[in-house]
């Protein structure tokens, strides 16, 4: 089925890393309102989160507070953490849709993720 143009109209891309001696999916689509990110190490979709910037008391984007719910999985504060340590590495203004599926959630492996999507992202932006 092909969308408005002949193209699908959402913005996909599908990368294959290497995560801690892990191999990763990740799959980045940017619909109109939001961005779903999925990072899976098992082929499987995984938790999805949901995360929401909130309106901040002051206009500096270091003090952001973000409202995290979990959709579907485990809803458990490591994921919490994760989605939340994750976001600060995405240059968007949207909610973010994450589906996470990932072997660990230590420090190291999230920050390689976040190193990835902060890198890869915003390049996406500069050639929208």
């Amino acid at each position: 089925m092909e969308g408005v143009a002949g193209r699908f109209p959402v913005q996909t891309r599908t990368e294959t890393i290497e995560i801690n001696g892990n191999s990763t999916e990740v799959v980045i689509s940017k619909f109109s309102d939001k961005l779903f990110i999925i990072l899976t190490q098992y082929g499987k979709v995984g938790n999805v989160v949901e995360v929401r910037r909130d309106v901040a008391q002051k206009d500096d984007s270091s003090s952001a507070v973000y409202s995290v719910r979990v959709l579907f999985g485990r809803d458990d504060e490591e994921i919490h953490v994760a989605a939340r340590f994750l976001v600060n590495f995405i240059p968007t203004q949207q909610n973010i849709l994450f589906a996470l599926s990932l072997k660990d959630y230590q420090p190291k492996t999230l920050r390689q993720v976040g190193e990835f999507l902060k890198i890869n992202l915003s390049l996406t932006e500069k050639s929208a």
